[in-house]
């Protein structure tokens, strides 16, 4: 998984941008906060019965040190429902 996870991307039919920038809290100290953007022309989305758009992507998340060691590791899934007065159509 690690291997897979850490190699170049395999496909590019997705274009993403990837983000990343530190900041620190007195209380509990410096933390890493990561923006991703993901061009929603690639995404491929479903029709649903209400005229509305959805999409769901799985994604792993993955934080590792300085020598390349996993220091944490999430998997997610995140669901999306767009009413069609609600996207841009531009």
């Amino acid at each position: 998984m690690r291997e897979a996870i850490l190699s170049p991307f395999l496909y590019n039919d997705l274009t993403v941008r990837l983000a990343s920038g530190y900041a620190n809290e007195p209380e509990t100290g410096y933390f890493l906060r990561s923006w991703m953007h993901l061009d929603a022309k690639d995404l491929t989305f479903i029709d649903e019965q209400d005229g509305a758009h959805a999409v769901s992507l799985e994604m792993a998340m993955v934080t590792t040190d300085i020598d390349g060691l996993i220091r944490d590791f999430t998997i997610g899934t995140l669901d999306g429902y767009f009413k069609n007065e609600d996207l841009d159509r531009n």
